[in-house]
């Protein structure tokens, strides 16, 4: 099973939103997840800020005391980008050299992604 299809049970469970925390702090990196056995345990608080208590919780019930890859998604990030890119633009209030500007993109580039459509979904395939 590929890195990012194993990444999708994890999106699954905690949610498309506390997957990108995990994404955006740890991608690239092996982390261990804590069995949650212990009240004070550091990295479990670190986990709880993370991506909220309920995703932590269930991230220790299947995933405690072992090591989760997190992949960098950079295509999951950069659909998330677009599709706020997309959203933004939408909502008529910013011209598409605003967005360029706010995300460091080219206008040019920036047009291309309003050209497209995102795909409804919020997992990696």
């Amino acid at each position: 099973m590929s890195l990012l299809k194993t990444f999708q049970e994890v999106i699954d469970l905690i949610g498309p939103g506390a997957a990108q925390a995990l994404v955006a702090r740890y991608g690239g990196i092996g982390i261990a997840i804590p069995t949650g056995k212990m009240d004070g345990g550091k990295f479990k608080r670190c986990l709880i800020e993370l991506v909220g208590e309920e995703a932590a919780i269930k991230l220790m019930q299947n995933y405690g005391g072992d090591r989760l890859y997190v992949p960098r998604c950079q295509d999951f990030s950069r659909l998330e980008r677009n599709r706020e890119i997309i959203a933004k633009y939408d909502q008529g209030d910013v011209s598409a050299n605003d967005l360029a500007l706010e995300y460091s993109l080219t206008s040019r580039h920036i047009t291309n992604i309003l050209k497209t459509v995102p795909p409804p979904s919020l997992g990696v395939e």
